[in-house]
């Protein structure tokens, strides 16, 4: 539990996991993803809130940002939303070159530049860091392909990703 976190470290824990934050963190993290949160963010809130001691999560009035609601989910598949990182496998690369459905199995439904939405773009279409692609596919093809959309390393973070071939 939350009250015992310090007592444990005091007694020489290096980490303890409080249960009702660790749930509730993994609460939040399903809200963003069906709200199509870009999954690299997802992973940095929840980096950054473990880090924190879970402080985040007892601040009072977190921010709400606007969200898309999606209906009629298919079992097995998935729309979520994956941010192209600066120096990734596909900055810089239109879809044509970047093969997402051909040989990724992905379909790009959308994309968000700059707060303007985009949806269904061209063979030309090309992508760019900052770029928030709003992905269809297989949940575990989404999940092996989502290194395409990262670089292979993120400041603040401790994993290498691996951009796959």
């Amino acid at each position: 539990f939350v009250a015992e976190i310090e007592p444990l470290k005091a007694l020489g824990a290096n980490e303890v996991i409080p249960e009702e934050f660790e749930t509730s963190v993994e609460i939040f993290t399903r809200v963003l993803s069906a709200y199509l949160v870009p999954r690299r963010d997802i992973e940095r809130f929840t980096f950054d809130v473990r880090a924190e001691g879970y402080g985040l999560l007892r601040k009072p009035g977190l921010a709400r940002e606007p969200y898309c609601d999606l209906s009629g989910v298919c079992s097995g598949f998935e729309v979520t939303a994956l941010k192209v990182d600066a120096g990734s496998f596909l900055d810089g690369k239109n879809l044509k070159e970047a093969e997402l459905r051909k040989t990724h199995g992905l379909t790009l439904v959308a994309i968000n530049r700059e707060g303007k939405m985009i949806a269904n773009p061209g063979a030309g279409f090309r992508l760019q860091g900052g770029d928030v692609a709003y992905i269809f596919g297989e949940h575990a093809e989404v999940l092996d392909k989502a290194g395409l959309f990262a670089a292979a390393k993120l400041e603040g973070d401790r994993r290498r990703e691996e951009v796959p071939a």
